[in-house]
């Protein structure tokens, strides 16, 4: 199942600001992709929109409680505010 993660944080702790921002927010991303192995979960992909301070992941996991968990265990949730979006693919001509 797929989820949109929708997360915002603050100026100050914006990755840009600093090395250690930058690299705490590589390292929590790839320990998250990581534990996900160990989750039957998968990181699609991330986007950042840097002027909104709001950053967004689509994860495949089986809950939105997996999903939390990783953001738990991967430390995003040390600088992040997430909310975690279950979503359904629009059907459309083309995927019908």
């Amino acid at each position: 199942m797929l989820h949109i993660v929708v997360m915002r944080h603050n100026a100050e702790s914006l990755a840009f600001r600093s090395e250690e921002h930058q690299k705490n927010e590589r390292t929590a991303f790839t320990r998250l992709q990581a534990l996900g192995k160990d989750h039957d979960a998968r990181l699609e992909g991330a986007w950042v929109n840097t002027g909104a301070h709001t950053t967004f992941a689509l994860v495949d996991a089986p809950s939105a409680h997996v999903v939390n968990k990783l953001l738990e265990l991967s430390g995003i949730v040390a600088w992040e505010d997430a909310t975690v979006y279950a979503v359904t693919p629009v059907e459309t001509p083309e995927t019908q």
